[in-house]
């Protein structure tokens, strides 16, 4: 197995490095011209999903390569300011979210949610109703509790959809069918534990 770990510093350089290495890896696996490019986009919609909830990217990075199999792992802490409470909290009393377009958006703001403290969310079954997430009871989000915090898979989210009537998730499905992420990835995992996220992009070539 081989591994890149790199430490994101919050500037621009340090995700190139952090790209370059992941599509060096890919090379050196032995990887044609297209699937690099596509475990490049994944890295790259990575770390563009964890930038729209911090602003700025300061993680821990790492990268497995087993064969040609890669995890694409990347942890941060997130403190959430007053600000990006007070708009998380206005957003979900609204029930609407204009701005969680498409399926990466959606998965964005799960991850906010879930980071808000108890006393203003407390329990799991509330959040998953919110029009904030636009993935929930009547999709099925693929959140659930996990120890002290919580757990998002994008396979146990495609199963909900499976088990609802098609018209009730057609936008959810032309969301996914757009989605970089949700048509190269083979599985995508979120774990979340107080104001620490762990996200995992999974691709087999």
């Amino acid at each position: 197995m081989n591994t890149i770990n790199l430490k994101i510093t919050g500037n621009e350089d340090s995700i190139n490095e952090a790209l370059v290495a992941t599509e060096k890896l890919a090379v050196d696996g032995g990887l044609d011209k297209k699937q690099c490019l596509h475990l490049r986009l994944l890295a790259e919609e990575l770390f563009g999903m964890i930038r729209s909830i911090t602003r700025e990217v300061k993680a821990d990075y790492v990268v497995n390569q087993d064969g040609k199999s890669y995890e694409l792992h990347l942890e941060t802490e997130v403190e959430l300011t007053m600000e990006m409470r007070e708009e998380i909290l206005s957003v979900s009393s609204s029930g609407k979210n204009e701005a969680a377009k498409g399926f990466m958006g959606k998965l964005r703001d799960i991850i906010r949610v879930s980071l808000l403290p108890s006393e203003n969310l407390p329990g799991i079954s509330e959040r998953t109703g919110l029009g904030l997430m636009n993935m929930g009871e009547t999709t099925g989000s693929g959140i659930r509790e996990a120890g002290v915090g919580y757990e998002w898979s994008m396979s146990v989210y495609k199963d909900n959809l499976e088990s609802k009537r098609r018209d009730e998730t057609e936008e959810a499905w032309d969301e996914l069918e757009k989605s970089i992420v949700a048509n190269i990835a083979d599985e995508v995992k979120v774990y979340i534990e107080r104001t620490k996220v762990h996200a995992v992009i999974m691709k087999s070539f």
